[in-house]
């Protein structure tokens, strides 16, 4: 339990509270525990907890220590292959889709200045947990963005696959 606290970052306490039910899990704290652990976050807002849990991945399978295992060893242990790389410039792509999204329905609701608030103390959560180690003069063209942050990260996965040691 003071494992999971601690992957979480909350107290031991409050879990206990959760698994109570004398506290109300959020959307937020279920995300991070499917996470971490890879059981289903549906499965854990659903509060059914006498339904055997399922896993994240896949819904139809079951949750097992394994399932745990695995998850735990790619959140401690993420590889370093080329394939990551792209995958995580696609999350951005997918990102950069979703808050224009997001923003054409702040905008029909007038309510562009509290997305512009969220996303600022999103972005600033995101900078005091990874600060950027350059600061960069930020372009207004997504395209030349994303080309220098693709040779920036191509640089850093090249230095630590030299850095990683061979089997």
């Amino acid at each position: 339990m003071q494992e999971l606290a601690d992957v979480l970052g909350c107290s031991r306490m409050s879990l206990q509270q959760i698994e109570l039910g004398r506290l109300q899990l959020s959307h937020r704290m279920a995300e991070r525990i499917a996470l971490h652990t890879g059981v289903s976050m549906s499965w854990l807002l659903a509060h059914q907890y006498k339904v055997p849990p399922v896993c994240r991945r896949d819904p139809e399978e079951p949750y097992t220590r394994e399932v745990y295992r695995q998850t735990r060893a790619e959140v401690s242990q993420p590889r370093v292959d080329p394939l990551d790389l792209r995958f995580q410039e696609n999350i951005l792509a997918i990102a950069y889709h979703r808050l224009n999204a997001v923003l054409e329905e702040a905008y029909r609701a007038d309510k562009t200045i509290y997305f512009n608030y969220q996303l600022k103390e999103f972005l600033e959560e995101l900078d005091r947990q990874w600060p950027p180690s350059a600061k960069l003069e930020p372009s207004m063209e997504v395209a030349t963005t994303a080309a220098l942050f693709h040779e920036r990260l191509e640089k850093v996965r090249r230095a630590k696959q030299r850095s990683k040691p061979r089997d």
